[in-house]
């Protein structure tokens, strides 16, 4: 039987057992979810005088339909920029964007983004900050009902439906803002460092939720962090980017199945051997 994104059996004494299933398999033969073909962007100076300093250049990538991507790498090597770009937030000055097969102009449709902060309006409760991200479907109040309902039950967030914003922890709102993000079932999701302000104990136990969360919708996912071993923890591939311009210095294979879970990583050699690449690219020492 398959339950949050495990196999889940009983062995002969009646305990649970509990198997992570593979990562989505990608065809090649099928074209790329998310495809950016020699993007750059440049932004004028602070100075006013003129010029210009290029964030991101020639930067190409392509993220096969139900992927997790991360993005890692100093600070200033674009990684917010790019995902900007490829959410439509930001257009890019040169190269292509393909989002579904089609470009990218303005905020795709089949979207769904979870920024640093929540950003739920402070008042509306929970469930009607869902609504609100559905204002714009047309589709009768019953199924949008529905649609919230589905994803506050997938988030664990069915108890707290009435509650406002102002009355959750940080890492419920966080879940929140998820459930927002996917209330549309978008074929992608974008998420901008959505744990960097929780405290350590609370961001490991959200990491474990949102992967099987994510796992469980099949969305492909692309996520901007600063952390290493987040980045191991969710990914099936590491985009590790350089600075002076922006640029992909490396893309990284992180050969275990998802979604993980912490204790089945603690003293793993792959996940040690990775992390220590990753590191080396970052400070330049690989």
């Amino acid at each position: 039987m398959k339950r949050g994104g495990y196999l889940v059996a009983e062995d002969s004494n009646g305990r649970v057992a509990r198997t992570a299933t593979a990562s989505p398999a990608v065809d090649a033969s099928v074209r790329p979810r998310i495809e950016i073909i020699n993007a750059s962007k440049r932004f004028p100076r602070p100075d006013k005088s003129g010029e210009t300093f290029t964030a991101l250049a020639d930067v190409s990538l392509s993220v096969m339909q139900g992927e997790f991507i991360s993005l890692i790498g100093a600070s200033g090597c674009g990684k917010t920029t790019l995902l900007r770009m490829m959410s439509g937030l930001m257009p890019c000055d040169d190269g292509e964007i393909y989002v579904s097969g089609k470009p990218v102009v303005g905020v795709p449709a089949s979207i769904g983004f979870v920024f640093q902060h929540p950003e739920l309006l402070p008042w509306r409760t929970v469930r009607d900050n869902l609504l609100f991200a559905l204002k714009q479907r047309r589709m009768p109040r019953e199924l949008k009902d529905r649609a919230v309902a589905e994803q506050l039950e997938l988030t664990n967030l069915q108890a707290f439906a009435d509650y406002y914003p102002g009355m959750l922890s940080g890492g419920m709102q966080q879940r929140a803002g998820l459930a927002r993000a996917l209330v549309g079932n978008p074929d992608v999701l974008f998420m901008d460092e959505p744990l960097s302000a929780l405290d350590a104990f609370t961001r490991r136990q959200l990491q474990q939720d949102i992967a099987e969360i994510i796992f469980t919708t099949r969305a492909t996912t692309v996520l901007v962090t600063h952390e290493v071993d987040e980045a191991i923890f969710f990914s099936d591939r590491i985009v590790v980017m350089a600075t002076s311009p922006g640029r992909v210095n490396e893309v990284i294979d992180v050969p275990l199945p998802r979604p993980r879970r912490h204790s089945d990583l603690i003293g793993n050699p792959t996940v040690a051997a990775l992390r220590d690449r990753v590191l080396g690219i970052v400070l330049g020492v690989a």
